[in-house]
């Protein structure tokens, strides 16, 4: 195993197998992963419809390295999380910011910000900068630098919640950009439910600040919150669901088990953009 990584130390201090009573082991059933072929394999055939998925895995096998789809925020963190648990090794964090690359897209969170979580975690940030219409482009360009580096299996923190279908289409969009790469996909979330994910993150000690609130859905006023036991409770009586997955909230996780330091952070100004409400909170070193 290569050594010098912030997660390793503290990865040998966990369970590397999960208590089942905590979390059942989550993924798509099926659990082969996705038959891989290569652009030039479709261009060369003539044929559009090449890349077809097959059921990804939810954990990888032990040792292999991997990339996480990195927002920030609390899902991808607890899929990285599992992974680690899982015993695969992280290689590379990937984020697309927008297009001036002064924020994230949804959450809203700066490179900076983004740059110490990597830090923390002892890994390099493979970071693009895109519209939303440009954004699949830039996933592509994004996924090539990470194959060159190796790097063929990829952890998103994408799950299904009841009462959102749509996730199950950037599911499948999520397959079809990252099959055409040449990616396998991991969903270690997928099949655990809201609820289990949520109880998941506190159990597995993953610190989240809601940074960003949706006016049509929750008030402005648990923007800073952390998201703990009572901000969930708080949020399910305001009638929101504290998962997120229907774009309610994002949050910006301060704090998890494998960062090698706690970061500084800090709170700063309420904005206000297209229907939403975002709170700046910077991440430092200490």
């Amino acid at each position: 195993m290569s050594q010098g990584y912030a997660w390793q130390s503290t990865a040998r201090r966990l369970c590397l197998y999960r208590n089942a009573r905590h979390v059942r082991t989550p993924g798509i059933p099926g659990g082969r992963g996705p038959q891989v072929r290569h652009r030039g394999d479709a261009q060369a055939a003539g044929n559009k419809e090449v890349y077809v998925s097959t059921p990804a895995p939810g954990l990888l096998e032990p040792e292999t390295p991997f990339f996480c789809s990195w927002s920030g925020g609390k899902d991808c963190c607890l899929a990285f999380q599992l992974s680690v648990e899982a015993g695969a090794r992280p290689a590379a964090l990937f984020t697309v910011m927008d297009e001036t690359g002064a924020r994230s897209h949804s959450h809203g969170l700066s490179l900076a910000s983004l740059q110490v979580q990597a830090d923390a975690l002892g890994l390099p940030l493979v970071v693009r900068n895109a519209s939303w219409a440009a954004y699949e482009d830039a996933f592509l360009d994004g996924l090539a630098e990470i194959r060159a580096m190796g790097i063929v299996d990829g952890v998103f923190g994408d799950m299904t919640v009841e009462g959102h279908p749509e996730w199950v289409a950037h599911r499948t969009w999520v397959e079809r950009v990252a099959l055409t790469a040449g990616v396998k996909v991991h969903l270690p979330l997928w099949d655990m439910g809201g609820e289990a994910v949520l109880v998941s993150q506190l159990q597995h000690h993953i610190h989240a600040v809601i940074v960003a609130t949706r006016d049509a859905a929750v008030s402005q006023a648990f923007l800073g919150r952390t998201l703990d036991e009572t901000c969930i409770d708080e949020l399910r009586a305001a009638g929101c669901d504290p998962t997120g997955e229907g774009g309610e909230l994002h949050t910006v996780v301060t704090g998890m088990p494998l960062f090698a330091f706690a970061p500084r952070v800090t709170v700063g100004a309420v904005t206000a953009h297209e229907g939403c409400h975002f709170v700046e909170v910077r991440l430092e070193r200490p």
